[in-house]
């Protein structure tokens, strides 16, 4: 367990489970599809804020389960909760795909995450090897998969200050993200991706802070999905897809990211203060984080070369996307810690 690290602009990093925070000076750091009904029961009163007016503390990391099922209008999101099995299945993964570090029931399981906005993120994501050849699982792709967490209330904030977070169950907002396939071996390096497509995605405002059975933390929502019966959480996670990439075939080796827009990051540049600013529970975009997690036996599928080093674009104006290793002084602080991502290939 690592101790809270203030910003200077009074932003919270941390990475850890839930209540349990790591903290460094930049980061913190789904495949399942199943019907949410039975955590959809009890979500009327346990639904928890994030905000971004003044300088607020950053999300923490977070495991949670997504409140939202796939469907026409949502296609781009994978959700758990109501079909969940008694204990969430959290030590295997799909092994007949590309590359695959995400657990079966990885929504439910208890992941950190590295926030956006309060980590100075304008994209991240890993390098990968992927398994198999051009014949199996084959090299074109279909889809990229990510978990992320959202920390986003529709009033209040996550952690109570100055209110508790309140969401009307199955609420969500939408925000465009980005996602590109890099060749770091190629003539486009890491500065041209071999493969990017921005899609508007569905994203699940937390359930509100339910203080009767989180007692010890009322600002928290509980997940009956989590292991051991239910868990206390500060986010809900939920896995979002990435498709029409286009014809492309991938090398061995590649780095996938995200890349989206917060108050104070984004690429070519941020989006600045809004009228959501403003509010208590501020923008939902600067709450939302990419999940962050080393599963025991993950990779499930594929190969990470070197869990100590992600991707990254940090910075304003953006610096370029380059390899951060071990950022902490004497500390190899992504070990432990790495990007889930699914890559699909055909």
């Amino acid at each position: 367990m690592r101790r809270i690290t203030l910003r200077a602009t009074s932003v919270l990093r941390t990475r850890g489970v839930e209540s349990v925070h790591r903290s460094r000076v930049a980061p913190r750091r789904s495949m399942l599809v199943t019907w949410f009904a039975v955590v959809v029961v009890g979500l009327a009163g346990l639904v928890s804020p994030a905000r971004a007016a003044t300088p607020r503390p950053a999300p923490p990391p977070s495991s949670a389960s997504s409140a939202i099922t796939p469907s026409a209008g949502n296609p781009g999101v994978i959700a758990a909760g109501c079909c969940e099995p008694s204990q969430p299945t959290c030590e295997q993964g799909d092994t007949r795909v590309a590359y695959n570090d995400m657990p079966f029931g990885v929504v439910n399981c208890l992941n950190p995450a590295e926030g956006f906005e309060c980590c100075n993120r304008n994209s991240f994501g890993d390098e990968v090897i992927l398994a198999g050849d051009a014949t199996n699982p084959g090299r074109k792709l279909l889809s990229l998969r990510v978990l992320f967490g959202s920390f986003a209330c529709q009033s209040g904030h996550w952690d109570a200050n100055p209110a508790p977070c309140q969401s009307a169950p199955l609420s969500t907002f939408t925000h465009p993200i980005t996602a590109s396939i890099y060749n770091p071996a190629g003539p486009g390096g890491l500065v041209n991706p071999i493969a990017s497509v921005t899609q508007p995605m569905t994203i699940p405002y937390r359930p509100s802070a339910d203080a009767l059975r989180c007692p010890a933390a009322t600002n928290k929502w509980f997940n009956l999905a989590a292991p051991n019966g239910g868990v206390c959480q500060n986010s809900i996670s939920t896995v979002l897809i990435f498709t029409g990439f286009g014809n492309v075939t991938l090398p061995d080796e590649i780095v996938w990211t995200v890349a989206f827009k917060t108050t104070s990051n984004g690429i070519p540049m941020r989006i600045g203060p809004t009228a959501c600013s403003a509010t208590p529970a501020g923008c939902p975009y600067d709450s939302l984080n990419v999940g962050t997690k080393s599963y025991p036996g993950a990779p499930f599928a594929g190969t990470d070369p070197d869990e100590a080093t992600v991707f990254t674009s940090t910075g304003q104006p953006p610096s370029p996307l380059h390899a951060e290793t071990n950022p902490c002084p004497g500390s190899s602080c992504w070990i432990g810690f790495r990007p889930l991502g699914e890559i699909i290939t055909g």
